[in-house]
């Protein structure tokens, strides 16, 4: 998958250990490692390394795609990284107030 604005980081072909940045703002989009994973990729935003950012429903993304979607929607506005926890150390992606 090529994108514009984005470097793969992790070697091609290495499923668990993916790592896709977002070459401006410093997003990435990770895979937890896990083989067997339902939802394996979850964002580190830049400002807030020590956290991990996951969907609305406090699960990781299904796919690097959704991922780099969602870091894509939070740096257009239409999305927000919210400090409001669902368990400790991890941030939550909702959709912006309209």
């Amino acid at each position: 998958m090529k994108r514009p604005g984005w470097t793969r980081l992790s070697a091609a072909g290495c499923k668990l250990s993916t790592t896709w940045r977002h070459d401006a703002s410093g997003w990435l989009v990770k895979h937890c490692g896990h083989q067997t994973a339902n939802w394996p990729f979850y964002l580190v935003d830049p400002n807030y390394s020590e956290s991990l950012t996951m969907s609305h429903n406090g699960r990781g993304f299904l796919g690097a795609r959704k991922g780099i979607e969602a870091v894509e929607a939070i740096l257009a506005g239409s999305m927000v990284a919210t400090n409001d926890s669902c368990v400790p150390g991890v941030r939550r992606v909702v959709k912006a107030a309209a």
